[in-house]
């Protein structure tokens, strides 16, 4: 087995304190978040294994990237907090394709930002998936999920720290069976899929003719 994995520093950082070394072929970032690339940079030095940066889809340097991609060989492709879509062209390159680890209840919350929507919508649990990947958007069959409490005097840190420590949980629970490529997946129902959109700080606004609750969950989500 050999697992790619894509990330930032703290989601790489989570997978690399429970994954094995010796099934470590690489680590990916993304070309828009360009401040965690140092730092992953520095992690695949000490592991001995590449680092590979991903381009913007379209742009001059997204072909070779997928070179790079197929000359490593990954049998899967590992995702935990990651900020750009892998589409089907990066996915097959994979024997096994890819899974990735999401912060809500899929199908809810499908998206950017989730635990901020979470909170906007006044909702009393969220929790953290781990499910196939495909071209869609968080649409990919969920192998397991961990649920997490959010109660009303939380702020988006504390839900964030309870879902850390789930996933954690989510990830040692299910690594026995991702090792030895025997996991199942459960179709998710589309119709009880809800999507997020990438919070902007002009959303931060709010009215005071906004409810109390409106105005208190905008402020501890964000």
């Amino acid at each position: 087995m050999k697992i790619l994995l894509f990330g930032d520093t703290p989601g790489i950082s989570q997978l690399l304190r429970h994954l094995p070394c010796d099934v470590l072929t690489g680590i990916v970032g993304a070309s828009i978040r360009p401040q965690y690339i140092e730092d992953l940079q520095v992690l695949t030095r000490s592991l001995r294994i590449s680092f590979l940066l991903q381009p913007k889809w379209k742009s001059d340097g997204y072909d070779a990237f997928l070179d790079e991609v197929r000359a490593l060989a990954p049998d899967l492709i590992w995702v935990n907090s990651y900020s750009m879509i892998l589409r089907d062209d990066l996915l097959t390159v994979a024997r096994l394709g890819g899974i990735n680890i999401h912060a809500a209840l899929l199908p809810r919350n499908r998206g950017c930002n989730p635990i901020q929507w979470s909170l906007i919508k006044g909702e009393h649990e969220t929790g953290v998936t781990l499910h196939e990947m495909d071209s869609g958007l968080d649409t990919g069959p969920i192998i397991d999920q961990q649920r997490v409490p959010i109660f009303f005097e939380d702020s988006w840190l504390d839900v964030r720290h309870r879902l850390e420590q789930a996933t954690d949980a989510l990830i040692i629970k299910n690594m026995p069976k991702i090792l030895s490529e025997h996991w199942s997946a459960v179709s998710q129902v589309d119709m009880n899929a809800t999507v997020g959109k990438r919070r902007t700080p002009e959303d931060g606004l709010f009215s005071w003719s906004q409810s109390l609750v409106e105005i208190y969950n905008k402020v501890r989500a964000l």
